[in-house]
């Protein structure tokens, strides 16, 4: 039970959150106010079956300012927000407690809890005080005009002290961090996303909502944790914000630039690890101070008469020091041997792929029920075919009057086989229907599962358009990024790895590609370029496109470079296409830029990216047309757990190729084969092919042919094309990928391994190993379980009854409950799914809660009342609720027993759904 409180509270926390800070900016909104209610009071009515009282007064308390709110008797302000989510932190910590834990954290932090329960109920007792400018911008006001160098000891006062010294202690926990760091990199993303917006379109108030939440949201963070340098940060921020909300502040370009620096500062304090917060924010606190007072210069309101310019370099390192020991308190509780990034998930990222592997492993194996069918179909068959011969023996035994009696038991035997024939048929059929289902359910399953891993594209390409942005001031170039697709899903792992190719191939395109507004404009073009990202999934893969309109590849200046390196002769030049061309650029050191700077001409870059989309199991390629611009496709399998391959089988074993990475399949005649200098090829579509037998480059004995063809597998390193021999071909397969252990080290040609139908493990190549072992030899170094359904479930003599309440907690307590008496419980969400369940099923009684979403109880109870075929069911409304009021209501809508949550406790509840309809037996 205090697992499901977990859920609940980690569930309403976020509901919390979320609407908490979307009321701050509506505070009239009064749908989000009815939301913030219902979830505190169902953590208040959780919490209270659970008898965990200061949980129980901090929710209550939390839900009385909510209904304040509704009745119009008090107003939400900022610093009230403030004050509600420190009691939603408390949720959130508790949540991420064990579940046997909880009691005991309670026990412990109960004077926080009470602390934070008497603030929030201190709300109610007084006005809200009148909304000035915030703290931090009035102490850099004072800092300002501070004349002497220390300019931090206007903000060293006695309640920041107290504030510093309370906040972050000896038992902080690590996790908080990490939560920390992921609200930092969120809220940063979104920083960075729409300042860059803003910039494009000043007048957007909707931009400027989001990026003042944003702002809001790391100060609220990094106050919990005593973070203070990072408060003020981002409070100069929100407050920049919010004077251009209120037409305070004019936005100017130069502020864009300023206020990304210090998303900046988030985005690598994000980076760091936990246990380098603080110092990290220690080391780096002369820069953050600087960053503040540049925040101030931004708010044009202050009149130039009241600000004395302070001289940054007069800041003196002992006044800075100070700052450090006032800014960054204490040290965090727990070395770091006891912390554990990953205890903020509910799944660890290794559990995750173990369970996309058992679900890929699933969708494989429920194609072995295939096999099965078509044994089956043979044993019908040879049925038939029996039952002919026993039809033969009969008409020959009754000619020759051999007795009445072999005739009688011939006659039999044929029965006995018809009836068998039958049975089977009949079998095979349901077999066939059951197979369809399981392979279903098996796909069905793999792609749910597949999805939990899956990450919307745009995660993992949110700070490109920044990079284009800076990129394009360096070269003095106009350039615009345009991400398509956003949403595409992606695999983690793939995700990740795209970053580096990506990066390298955008910084190419902003420096080679794009031209010079003076050189667009003079082409004919827009002074501005443009670069377009996109992502989607086709034919089962992931293809990723680059696509600029600048001024193209200029395909004769690559030739004349792949001349002068010796790559080719003048004349093979001349025969290759465009796209033969092009693909030099995939080359180790290849360039085409005639200097070297910070951007490119290094060689370094195109190479990278093939070798990095080739270790996914994916290709590149490269389409441009000179002054049009260049497309850059990657194309990616959706997933690494599971690989369409080509199944072979070399010296009697079963090995596997990716799809993905074979040229053709082809099967060669013993006369097309040629040999020069002992070197052997065959020519297919104009190209001379060298081959080489998969058996010697696995070191197995080799086969006889005895046929007048060999098959072969043509692999490629994009410059080189080579034909692998193998034995015979075995199919295609979806495979199961399974990593090798790494106390294996590197396998020679191999990269991972899994498991065929009949149960015999694969091996799975290793491309470019595979090739380097060609290159080498050709260079003389060596040569859910599913159960069937036949029958339909007898239905049950036990008497029904449906439990309705939008809290898990109090439904499974209800369930538990009237279960372990003998009864049968369904339960439903809300008042309208419950009035869903009621319509399509039978129940002997109901029992519902009154607060819920959609529909409530006293609704619900009325529409039960008035439906024909529903009118008489009993019903027993539990709520905890206790005035007299409600329970006239209750009775009223046309419950027979209003109960409350309390009655749990004792045999009231048990008592009252007996007296309505009885024992669970009929």
């Amino acid at each position: 039970m205090l697992d499901l409180f977990k859920v609940e509270l980690e569930i309403n926390s976020e509901v919390l959150n979320k609407e908490l800070l979307a009321l701050e900016s509506e505070p009239e909104n009064t749908e989000k106010i009815i939301v913030l209610m219902r979830a505190a009071h169902s953590l208040k009515g959780a919490a209270k079956i659970l008898q965990l009282e200061p949980l129980v007064k901090l929710s209550h308390a939390m839900e009385d300012v909510f209904v304040a709110v509704q009745d119009g008797k008090f107003k939400i302000t900022s610093d009230s927000v403030d004050t509600l989510l420190k009691g939603v932190d408390l949720f959130v910590i508790c949540s991420n407690e064990t579940d046997n834990l909880i009691p005991k954290w309670i026990e412990n932090n109960l004077n926080e809890i009470e602390k934070c329960s008497n603030k929030i109920e201190k709300l109610l007792s007084i006005k809200p005080a009148k909304k000035e400018i915030s703290k931090p911008l009035k102490e850099i006001k004072k800092i300002k005009n501070n004349k002497e160098p220390n300019v931090q000891k206007t903000e060293v006062n006695e309640d920041n002290k107290e504030a510093n010294n309370s906040v972050l202690n000896d038992e902080t926990d690590y996790s908080m961090v990490t939560l920390f760091k992921i609200e930092l990199e969120n809220q940063s993303g979104i920083l960075n996303k729409g300042l860059l917006s803003l910039e494009n379109d000043p007048g957007s108030m909707e931009v400027v909502e989001q990026l003042m939440r944003a702002s809001h949201s790391i100060k609220g963070a990094a106050r919990i944790l005593g973070f203070n340098s990072i408060v003020n940060l981002s409070h100069l921020m929100e407050d920049y914000f919010v004077g251009l909300q209120e037409e305070k502040v004019k936005l100017h370009a130069p502020h864009i630039d300023t206020i990304l620096k210090a998303v900046d500062i988030l985005t690598t304090l994000s980076d760091k690890s936990e246990k380098e917060f603080n110092k990290w924010l220690l080391d780096n606190n002369d820069e953050i101070a600087m960053m503040t007072i540049s925040l101030s210069d931004l708010f044009q309101e202050i009149p130039v008469a009241e600000i004395t310019k302070v001289d940054k370099q007069t800041i003196s390192k002992e006044s800075l020091q100070k700052t450090k020991e006032t800014v960054i308190p204490g040290k965090l509780k727990k070395g770091e041997e006891e912390f554990e990034s990953e205890r903020v998930l509910r799944v660890s990222s290794e559990s995750l792929n173990k369970l996309v592997g058992l679900a890929g492993e699933t969708l494989v194996e429920s194609r072995t029920l295939q096999n099965y069918v078509g044994e089956l179909s043979k044993i019908k068959n040879s049925q038939s075919e029996l039952s002919k011969l026993i039809e033969k023996i009969y008409d020959v035994v009754s000619t020759a009057k051999s007795g009445d009696r072999i005739e009688e038991l011939l006659l039999h035997a044929q029965n006995k086989i018809l009836e068998l024939k039958n049975i089977n048929s009949a079998f095979i059929t349901d077999f066939e229907i059951f197979t369809s289902k399981s392979s279903n359910l098996s796909n069905r399953l793999y792609r749910e599962v597949l999805l939990s891993r899956m990450r919307p594209f745009e995660e993992g390409v949110n700070d490109f358009p920044r990079m284009v942005r800076d990129l394009g001031r360096q070269l003095n170039k106009k350039v615009q990024l345009i991400i398509e697709g956003a949403d595409t899903k992606v695999d983690r792992d793939i995700l990740e790895r795209l970053k580096a190719p990506l990066t390298h191939l955008i910084r190419n395109a902003v420096d080679h590609g794009i031209e010079t507004a003076e050189e667009r404009i003079a082409a004919g073009k827009p002074d501005e370029g443009i670069l377009i990202l996109s992502a989607t999934h086709r034919s089962g893969m992931l293809y990723i496109t680059l696509n600029d309109n600048g001024a193209g590849i200029d395909v004769q200046k690559i030739k004349k470079k792949i001349i002068e390196k010796n790559y080719v002769t003048e004349d093979m030049a001349s025969e290759l296409s465009d796209s033969e061309i092009t693909d030099f650029l995939f080359l180790p050191g290849f360039s085409t830029s005639q200097k070297v700077t910070e951007i490119s001409g290094r060689g370094v870059g195109l190479d990278v990216v093939q070798n990095m989309i080739q270790e996914v199991g994916g290709i590149v390629r490269v389409e441009s047309k000179l002054k049009e611009g260049t497309t850059f496709t990657l194309q990616l399998p959706i997933t690494l757990s599971v690989i369409r391959t080509l199944i072979m089988e070399v010296s009697g074993e079963p090995y596997a190729i990716p799809l993905t990475r074979i040229e053709y399949a082809i099967k060669i005649r013993m006369d097309k084969i040629n040999s020069v200098e002992g070197k052997q090829y065959f020519e297919y579509n104009k190209e001379k092919i060298g081959i080489i037998k998969a058996s010697q480059i696995l070191g197995k004995p080799e086969e006889k042919n005895e046929h007048k063809y060999f098959n072969a597998v043509v692999i490629s390193d994009r410059l080189n094309k080579y034909g692998l021999i193998v034995d015979r071909f075995l199919g295609e397969k979806d495979l199961v990928v399974h990593r090798l252990s790494s106390r294996l080290g590197k396998i020679r040609d191999i990269s991972a391994a899994s498991i065929l139908e009949n149960g015999e493990p694969v091996l799975i190549f290793d491309i470019e190993d595979l090739v380097k072992s060609i290159e080498d030899i050709l260079a003389g170094k060596g040569l859910y379980k599913v159960r069937g359904i036949s029958k339909l479930k007898e239905r049950s003599s036990k008497k029904r009854i449906l439990v309705v309440d939008d809290s898990i907690t109090v439904r499974e307590v209800e369930k538990k409950i009237l279960e372990s008496y003998g009864y049968e419980v369904q339960v439903a969400v809300n008042g309208m799914d419950g009035w869903n369940s009621v319509r399509g099923a039978h129940f002997d009684l109901i029992i519902s809660d009154i607060d819920m979403p959609r529909m409530n109880g006293f609704e619900f109870v009325t529409l039960v009342r008035k439906n024909e075929k529903t009118h008489d069911i009993p019903v027993i409304i539990v709520s905890y609720k206790d005035r007299e009021e409600d329970k006239l209501k209750g009775m009223e809508a046309g419950a027979n027993y209003y109960l409350t949550k309390s009655s749990f406790h004792d045999d009231t509840f048990i008592d009252a759904v007996k007296d309505l309809i009885g024992e669970p037996e009929e």
